[in-house]
């Protein structure tokens, strides 16, 4: 399908330098792959390391009535030691622990999610730069068969995908989906 008509038609000199553009768009494009993987994975890195007072408004009532019902319970267990004649510096006692950051807390659960995030980000690189060289490759070949004019030039340029399109957003959902899932079969 031609996409200009003859009257359209860009000069030699034009769609040379069109593809010139291409070429460096193509080059920068990939480049900014590359440099998303670390601001990406610093993101996900954050998300990993994010902790939760036990009095943030969200459970801060929930937290009080957990505190208030195991020093009720405390209670009664210190009365049953009483009277099973268990000395209260020897009895054994109750008590309500807020994790801060859940699974997370450990260094090998971060160690693990930050390793399959690396991977899923080079996965998602090469895939993006593989892409952004696949459409660098139509641009240039549509140039050259159509002698494309100044107006459809920059349609094509526009085509490009970004970087963003390509490499989405980075969950600590997905690394855990990732994670709990077996390896590929062949």
């Amino acid at each position: 399908m031609k996409l200009t008509t003859k009257s359209q038609r860009m000069s030699s000199a034009e769609r040379s330098e069109l593809a010139k553009l291409v070429r460096l768009r193509s080059r920068v494009a990939r480049n900014e792959v590359m440099a998303s993987i670390g601001t990406k994975l610093a993101h996900f890195e954050a998300q990993l390391a994010a902790t939760y007072d036990k009095y943030d408004e969200h459970w801060a009532e929930l937290s009080k009535e957990a505190d208030a019902k195991v020093k009720q319970l405390d209670a009664e267990l210190a009365k049953r030691c009483r009277e099973l004649g268990i000395p209260d510096r020897f009895r054994p006692e109750l008590d309500v622990r807020w994790y801060r950051r859940g699974e997370n807390a450990t260094k090998e659960r971060r160690a693990e999610l930050i390793r399959v995030a690396k991977s899923e980000l080079e996965s998602q690189a090469l895939r993006a730069k593989s892409l952004i060289e696949r459409k660098e490759v139509e641009l240039i070949g549509k140039i050259v068969e159509e002698g494309m004019d100044s107006e459809n030039a920059k349609a094509f340029l526009e085509a490009m995908p970004t970087v963003d399109q390509l490499m989405p957003e980075l969950t600590l959902s997905k690394i855990e989906k990732a994670v709990g899932q077996l390896p590929y079969e062949a």
